[in-house]
């Protein structure tokens, strides 16, 4: 072991030097020591190619900045520090990460077997990729509300379950929503000036809606209807059927009901007999 001073090289330098030759079991050690007992020493191990810094008896603290920013590790915890705020505490059963946490597009596993992750996606989409497995019948993901209120909704390899109100809001203020109550039963339920509608693609062609006609609960009047509000009609028919025939409202506007497959006459009632309804047969 040497102190060298080089002076004039650099500014100066002194250089405390432990030199020794290419044993394999080369370990030098520098030790501090309050009385007799080691309050924290160096050590390098060749054979392992380690470098230590150990503290037996007390915390490990390294400092920089005016001792702004630090690193300290002690009997119970690893924290990093910047301006004496602690951004990040290491302990036995928990992380706690107290500034932004930015993954710079890595991905975050859940498990060792990289089957639940999020990450995020440029590829096919620009957003973030939640991935989970729902080993069997069990939902990969869950929504659940913390206060007591329960799940909200979970999602399962081949289906969607909603367990709460299923809310729209178009921006107006004004909301419409869907309920499966208790009573088994399944409630549109819109604005009394809006409409419920089923539509034939984005085109706006109403199959069937419902418009407000006067007031009350009962002021609605319901429209099958193909062509639109002007009285006219793309050739289609509006037509209910149960086991004892079918009704249909046909596009030369004639109101038709036929018997069952197989029961002759075929047309048990024409509301113009005269007209060509009575040969369609629409069994």
């Amino acid at each position: 072991m040497k102190l060298s001073n080089l002076s004039g090289t650099n500014g100066g330098q002194a250089v405390l030097q432990i030199e020794a030759g290419s044993e394999g079991g080369f370990s030098p050690k520098i030790q501090l020591l309050q009385d007799s007992t080691i309050r924290t020493y160096l050590q390098y191990d060749k054979a392992n190619d380690n470098f230590f810094i150990l503290a037996p008896t007390g915390s490990v603290h390294l400092l920089a900045y005016n001792n702004t920013a630090s690193f300290e590790v002690n009997n119970q915890n690893v924290e990093i520090k910047i301006d004496n705020n602690t951004k990040v505490k290491v302990q036995s059963n928990q992380v706690n990460i107290n500034t932004d946490l930015k993954l710079n597009q890595n991905t975050l596993d859940f498990t060792s077997v990289g089957n639940h992750y999020m990450e995020f996606d440029d590829g096919t989409m620009d957003g973030i990729l939640l991935s989970a497995f729902g080993f069997g019948d069990k939902p990969f993901f869950r929504a659940n509300c913390s206060d007591g209120n329960g799940t909200v909704f979970e999602l399962f390899k081949e289906k969607v379950i909603i367990y709460k109100q299923l809310v729209f809001n178009a921006g107006n203020n004004d909301t419409a929503n869907i309920i499966y109550d208790t009573s088994n039963n399944l409630n549109f339920n819109i604005v009394e000036t809006g409409e419920f509608r089923i539509n034939k693609g984005a085109d706006g062609t109403n199959y069937f809606k419902t418009i407000k006609q006067g007031g009350g609960a009962n002021g609605r009047t319901f429209f099958f209807e193909q062509g639109g509000d002007n009285n006219t009609s793309n050739g289609g028919s509006f037509q209910t059927q149960c086991s004892q025939g079918k009704m249909v409202f046909q596009g030369d506007r004639n109101l038709v009901i036929y018997r069952p497959a197989g029961e002759t006459p075929t047309v048990a009632f024409a509301s113009d007999s005269s007209a060509s309804s009575l040969s369609l047969i629409h069994i």
